[in-house]
């Protein structure tokens, strides 16, 4: 298969499953949030309803949390392997077992620096289409943020993107 394809399916199935999860079909982007801290969550998860992005957050607390349902946002408590290849990038924290699946699907990973996968997945560099994924300094909803903010200009531009997307693909680590 061939990377042209697998973005083409991505958005397909992406498309189907905006319809199945009632998330809005305007938004590009789908956006898989794995994140096992619940106070860094709660604190995103009001700043990740006013972008225009649709978002799946894997989670398992319950949503006692939530004072607000957010029509771009969907919140589920497992995602199968089989449907990873909705999405598009992948937040995650340092409880990351297996980057490997999200990487055979072509996902764009934003991980904390300070991860076990530094020797494989180190920060894109949109100048010399380098690496493969962003990374997030500090353990913060503002670290976090700025990772989203930085991917986001990337996804704004299709060259940088499919880039970064074949630079990921490529390796199937």
């Amino acid at each position: 298969m061939t990377l042209t394809q697998i973005l083409k399916d991505k958005k397909q199935n992406s498309n189907e499953l905006k319809t199945k999860f009632k998330l809005p079909k305007k938004n590009k982007a789908l956006w898989l949030i794995k994140l096992t801290n619940k106070s860094l969550l709660q604190k995103l998860y009001f700043w990740l309803a006013n972008l225009p992005i649709d978002f799946v957050v894997v989670w398992d607390f319950g949503k006692e949390w939530i004072d607000e349902q957010f029509k771009n946002i969907y919140i589920k408590n497992k995602i199968l392997d089989k449907d990873l290849i909705w999405f598009d990038f992948c937040i995650f924290d340092s409880e990351i077992t297996d980057i490997t699946k999200f990487n055979k699907n072509a996902i764009v990973s934003i991980l904390p620096e300070d991860n076990h996968f530094k020797s494989i997945m180190q920060e894109y560099n949109p100048m010399k289409n380098e690496w493969n994924c962003y990374l997030y300094s500090q353990n913060n909803e503002w670290s976090i943020f700025y990772s989203i903010a930085r991917y986001l200009e990337n996804y704004k531009i299709s060259f940088d993107n499919k880039n970064l997307v074949k630079n990921i693909w490529e390796e199937k680590i």
